[in-house]
């Protein structure tokens, strides 16, 4: 296949992965208060249910420790998924002859502008709430997935070279 023709499925598929990523957040920011918290107190009751520390506990004690970690597992749920918005976003914008900075620029700002959107979408959604501390964290999480984006370049990069010196 020629290499024009790759380079564009690669900029169409990488597209796609950063589209699925922003319809999977907006299906989250469309869950009602009620369902969203239904659905992140099971999943932090399931954590629970499996850690050493905790899976031994009577269910009040347990109820107890998920009302305390629930609203920390949901801040992680919120930077973990915009750190792979980021790494997305990053990759995708990577297929176009776009500098390292700048990228890196554009990345950001698509980020920003995603979870400024996310945010007042989630006001129209019954006894939802923007947060301006959720845009930062959701900031954050695209920061930090393009850092790891560059590291990984990089660690590519400098293991590439290293073969290379072995092969000379």
């Amino acid at each position: 296949m020629e290499q024009d023709a790759k380079n564009k499925i690669r900029k169409i598929f990488r597209f796609i992965l950063v589209i699925l990523w922003m319809v999977v957040v907006f299906c989250f920011s469309a869950q009602g208060g009620e369902k969203s918290s239904i659905t992140s107190n099971t999943a932090t009751k399931q954590i629970i249910n499996v850690l050493p520390s905790t899976k031994h506990l009577a269910e009040p004690q347990k109820t107890a420790v998920v009302a305390k970690v629930n609203p920390v597992l949901r801040k992680i749920a919120h930077y973990t998924m915009y750190t792979l918005g980021g790494i997305l976003i990053f990759g995708w914008l990577r297929t176009y002859a776009i500098a390292l900075r700048t990228n890196a620029m554009y990345t950001t700002i698509l980020g920003i502008l995603y979870a400024t959107s996310d945010e007042i979408h989630q006001l129209f959604s019954g006894g939802r709430s923007a947060q301006l501390s959720d845009v930062c964290l959701d900031t954050l999480g695209v920061i930090t997935g393009l850092l790891l984006y560059i590291a990984m370049i990089k660690l590519k990069d400098t293991i590439t070279q290293k073969r290379r010196k072995k092969i000379e």
